[in-house]
């Protein structure tokens, strides 16, 4: 097996967006559509990060992240970011414990303290625990609850149609 030090991040473009999709998934058992990947050259948003992970040109694992702005009518901000949306972060099983998935989350985190973003967000079923396990071990909190946020999308019948939305302060 190839070492993780062997690893190439390319930016997801025009000529790899369908790997990163098709690699996503076949990890995630699911068929999210053409335009959850294809929207690499989107510029709405402050800060925007889709990176895929290759080995001998092969993915073993891809990241996607984005600024959003709050909907809170609490929120101090409609125009400044509020915090970065984690909307894909997958690793190849293979790969996974072997600090790949805490390297991406590292250059997210990064990215977004860079551009004065200081909380990170996600949504994963309230069933898939050992992703729910590695988040909270990386310092998310389950913020919230939310009930059929998956209602319609085709995700893996195993997972739950209620997700969590985790939360970390950076």
């Amino acid at each position: 097996m190839n070492k993780v030090d062997d690893i190439q991040f390319h930016d997801v473009n025009s000529q790899n967006w369908r790997h990163f999709q098709q690699f996503a998934n076949r990890i995630l058992k699911t068929q999210y559509p053409d335009s959850l990947f294809r929207d690499f050259d989107n510029h709405e948003h402050l800060f925007y990060i889709a990176k895929l992970a290759v080995i001998d040109g092969m993915p073993i694992a891809g990241l996607k992240a984005y600024s959003i702005i709050s909907n809170d009518q609490g929120s101090k901000s409609r125009i400044l970011p509020t915090a970065t949306y984690i909307e894909t972060l997958v690793v190849d099983e293979i790969y996974q414990g072997k600090g790949l998935g805490s390297r991406m989350l590292q250059i997210i985190e990064q990215e977004s303290w860079h551009c004065f973003i200081h909380d990170l967000m996600l949504h994963t079923p309230v069933n898939n625990s050992k992703t729910i396990q590695w988040y909270l071990s990386k310092g998310f909190i389950i913020k919230d609850t939310i009930i059929g946020h998956y209602n319609s999308t085709d995700i893996d019948a195993s997972h739950s149609r209620d997700a969590y939305l985790l939360q970390k302060t950076i």
